[in-house]
């Protein structure tokens, strides 16, 4: 379960007592900032997460002592600080800070991270070197679900437009050294561009306030359509 309090957390139903403490088993832990998604893997050995206002980060389950041997913790003992996991990998290239993203994962033994961003965009990574593999762009808003379907090569996503959209790969690869080079400096710029936005939110963090009073009159603007309100979204984020 994602939390608030910057960690992923991860409960053993076995456990549950009056005190939700007492069942949290392991906690993967990298910011002060929201986690506002969390997904294992095809194998349940690792855990991606998606950070509101920061990056997608990858976890090891294991090796964590508490999952050895098949006996639970004891009520009431808690997590130690040395079981606390730290990322292994993390995934940049996107931005998100105006609303809430899932995390998704892709391909048969989750090859790909999903994810939508505040610049209307889809980003793919391989989960194995978090290398930026493409960006999917379609949407007229912010994404916030990416979701792939389990058998066949199918992602949809969805967010702030009003529509949902479906992705499937082509049959053209990239043929030329040339093809090559300009897709890759043209994701380049897009993550040089996205860590320019979220080093300026950083600069202006105490104006945090304001912009979500902003974002909250926006989406609520009492007298306007969805699409005027989706302008003056994308116009805010533009500005960030």
């Amino acid at each position: 379960m994602s939390s608030a309090l910057g960690d992923v957390r991860l409960f053993d139903l076995r456990r549950v007592t009056a005190d939700p403490n007492h069942c949290v088993v392991a906690k993967y832990c990298q910011t002060s900032h929201e986690v506002t998604g969390a997904a294992f893997t095809h194998d349940g050995q690792e855990i991606v997460a998606s950070v509101l206002g920061d990056h997608i980060y990858l976890f090891d389950t294991l090796p964590n002592p508490l999952f050895i041997g098949p006996e639970p913790m004891e009520d009431g003992q808690d997590v130690e600080e040395g079981l606390v996991h730290r990322y292994k990998r993390v995934f940049r290239g996107h931005y998100s800070i105006s609303t809430i993203k899932g995390i998704g994962l892709a391909g048969s033994g989750s090859e790909l991270v999903a994810s939508g961003s505040d610049d209307a965009r889809v980003y793919l990574w391989h989960r194995h070197n978090a290398e930026l593999v493409t960006v999917l762009e379609g949407h007229r808003g912010i994404v916030n679900t990416v979701v792939a379907h389990p058998t066949l090569p199918l992602i949809a996503s969805a967010g702030l437009d009003n529509h949902i959209a479906l992705w499937s790969p082509t049959a053209a690869p990239l043929h030329s050294d040339k093809e090559r080079r300009r897709r890759d400096a043209y994701l380049s710029d897009i993550i040089e561009h996205n860590a320019a936005a979220y080093t300026d939110e950083a600069m202006d963090d105490g104006d945090d306030d304001v912009v979500v009073e902003a974002l909250h009159n926006v989406l609520h603007g009492q007298g306007e359509d969805a699409e005027a309100r989706r302008r003056r979204m994308l116009d805010m984020c533009a500005q960030q």
